[in-house]
């Protein structure tokens, strides 16, 4: 499913229901990520050349690096991340820091699965985490999505 940029309806709808706030516009680096994501959501764009700084533990900032190189449409899980950062046998703490992650789409925790093929979180949410996913061509449909909890809704 690829999001056409000039339907910025279906991604301010995404954003507002995550409390956020988008808006593209101006030349500086905020701008040209916003650009560079909408692109990506377009189904344009692969990789992000715009510098991303994020400020964290050392623990978080060697994840958010091994989360940096997993290539578009692939998919690893959370163990594979951790002995990737360094730091094998870290699998839970791994999944901590992907969910502190400042900029999710351009350093892309969604590409991170849990083992036995259960689609893991997403601080964006499952539904987003599986968009992204199907858009780069994986296989989203095969993940196992987790039981809803008595009285969530089923959400």
């Amino acid at each position: 499913m690829l999001l056409d940029p000039g339907r910025m309806d279906e991604v301010e709808r995404l954003a507002d229901r995550e409390g956020r706030t988008v808006r593209v516009g101006g030349n500086g680096p905020a701008s040209r990520a916003a650009a560079q994501i909408l692109e990506y959501l377009s189904g344009a764009r692969r990789r992000f050349d715009v510098p991303v700084v994020v400020d964290g533990t050392a623990f978080q900032r060697d994840v958010w690096r091994a989360l940096a190189r997993i290539g578009y449409g692939r998919t690893i899980t959370y163990g594979d991340l951790a002995a990737r950062a360094g730091h094998p046998g870290a699998s839970r703490a791994v999944g901590s820091a992907c969910g502190m992650n400042p900029v999710p789409i351009l350093v892309p925790c969604h590409r991170v699965i849990a083992s036995g093929g259960r689609i893991g979180g997403f601080s964006g949410g499952l539904e987003i985490k599986t968009m992204l996913l199907g858009m780069e061509g994986a296989d989203a449909s095969t993940l196992v999505r987790p039981i809803a909890a008595k009285g969530s809704g089923g959400k």
